[in-house]
């Protein structure tokens, strides 16, 4: 099971973060799930992933979605730049 959002509260609003971030990080691990976001092409919208998601049993906004490639990037930033150095 998946966590879901509870509307206007912090603790759910994080857990939407969380559930937004293993969507991305089944994306990356479930070739099935890859092929579906694949095949919407690079003009995919945010509502359309988000759609996927729900079907996968993931449930997050396009706020939380944004909040969490953004939380992604800066994760892998950090990782990289640490094995560069």
């Amino acid at each position: 099971s998946h966590p879901t959002a509870r509307p206007n509260d912090k603790i759910g609003k994080t857990v939407s973060i969380q559930s937004a971030m293993l969507f991305m990080q089944s994306v990356r691990e479930n070739s099935d799930l890859a092929k579906r976001v694949e095949a919407l092409g690079p003009q995919a919208t945010l509502q359309q992933l988000i759609e996927i998601g729900a079907s996968a049993g993931f449930d997050f906004t396009e706020t939380e979605m944004r909040g969490a490639h953004a939380r992604d990037w800066s994760m892998r930033t950090f990782r990289y730049a640490r094995k560069d150095a």
